[in-house]
Parts: C-alpha cells; structure tokens; sequence
C-alpha cells in the first residue's frame, strides 16, 4: 500500500496562470491529495477551483481575505494534518514544476522519510548536467546574496531553501510547529525550518534536485516586495539565530 502525500497549493489571483491540464495530470498521481488554497483572490480564482474540484480529486479552502502565501499554506497544512496522509507538503502554484518530478518526489519521499533517516524532502533549482533549469538571471542572483546572508547564521542550511516543492512526515509538523500565525510572507521555508528544529532537534532535511523548472510569466517582484524582503531577512536571520542556540550549536 502506498503512503500517501496531501500537498497544499496556495493561489491568490491566479486566473490568468491557471492550467488545468497540469492540475488534471497532477490530481491523477496515485496516492496523492490536493488541497487548493484560494488566499482571499478578487478574481475568478475561486470559480476555477470550485469547478476543477467538482470534476476532479481535490479539496477547496477558501479563506475570505488575503493573508499571504505564508498563512494560505499553514491553514492548508492545518486541515491536512486531519487527513489520513501520512505526508504533508506543498507546491508553488504556477505549475513551474514538472509533473513528472511531482510524481518522483513523492516515491523518493517514501525511501528518504520512512527508510531513511530524513524528515523532510526539499526540492532544489540547482542547475546539474542533464537538468533543465531556466531561472531569471535577477532572481537567481537575489536568491543566492539571500542565502549569503543567512547562510552566515545558519551554515548547514539546504542550498535552496526557498523552492516551492516540500514535503514532510506528519509526524514531524505535530505539537505546536503550526499552532500560530508565521512571522513572516516571504520566509515560510525557513521559519517552518526553524519551528521544527526548535520542536525537534534531530531534525533532517534531505535536498533533492529537481529534473526541471521554468519562471513562469507574472511572478515578479516588485519594489515594495523588495523592501519586505530586506526586512523579513533580518527577522529571519533572528530567528534561524534563536533555532541555532536552541539546538545548541
């Protein structure tokens, strides 16, 4: 019998990005579940998931406000932790990720997090011979001064900490990891980081890389992100800091 995996997928305005073709294909990997996050959209998001719910396997959350990708994520996390998977994770909505990955990830999940001795699978955009990786150049260079900085608190952190393809053990995510609101938007992979570690210091990630990935058109970052960004890194870096000497080195 297959361990199954409930991934969450946040959305917030998400009409114009929509594929229903890869969400169709996605929803029809054996022993996965889907549940779609609709984070307060103000356009026809909602209608698009209520009626690809209807025709295929998924489950939909609305909430009535937006309150960011970090939040959209924790109440799908929450809900699923009531679902009898014994894997929780998420995924970017945009479809960046190739399904054929998504389909991989959950069978090196099972080997990693349940022969192995890792709680966590996380996806990397490392660009390997043979890969497919085509990452905006800004990005790409926003990403690794990033991982610089908190690198520098944080040493044995993964090398990408902030892909949208992650998957836990139920196990791991109990207790209070998700029984308060995240801190910051922009940091959920990190911060989530943080609170398991804190949880449990015997916490293991295990970097997987993926096979491919493409920015998808109307993902930028605007200048008033860019602010967000410098101030939730420095609270981040508190935070990594406060996890480091929790665990105690």
């Amino acid at each position: 019998m297959m361990i199954s995996l409930t991934l969450v997928v946040p959305l917030f305005n998400e009409a114009s990005r929509w594929d229903e073709i890869y969400w169709t294909e996605v929803s029809k990997i054996p022993g996965i579940d889907l549940i779609f996050v609709n984070d307060g959209s103000t356009d026809t998001t909602a209608d698009l998931l209520l009626n690809f719910c209807a025709c295929n396997s998924g489950q939909y959350l609305n909430l009535p406000r937006n309150v960011g990708k970090s939040e959209a994520i924790r109440a799908g996390m929450v809900r699923a932790l009531g679902e009898d998977s014994e894997l929780i994770g998420y995924l970017d909505a945009d479809g960046a990720f190739a399904v054929e990955d998504v389909d991989k990830f959950h069978k090196i999940s099972l080997e990693k997090l349940f022969s192995g001795n890792f709680h966590s699978l996380w996806s990397s955009r490392v660009l390997l011979s043979g890969r497919k990786i085509q990452r905006s150049l800004h990005r790409q260079w926003l990403s690794r001064v990033i991982a610089t900085l908190i690198g520098t608190q944080y040493p044995s952190l993964p090398y990408d900490t902030q892909s949208g393809f992650k998957i836990f053990t139920k196990a791991i995510l109990g207790g209070e990891v998700l029984g308060f609101p995240f801190v910051t938007r922009w940091y959920l992979d990190l911060e989530l980081f943080a609170r398991v570690t804190i949880a449990n210091s015997e916490f293991l990630v295990w970097e997987e890389p993926v096979t491919t990935w493409k920015d998808i058109k109307g993902s930028k970052i605007s200048r008033g992100q860019l602010v967000l960004i410098v101030k939730e890194t420095l609270a981040i870096i508190r935070i990594l800091k406060f996890a480091k000497n929790h665990k105690g080195g």
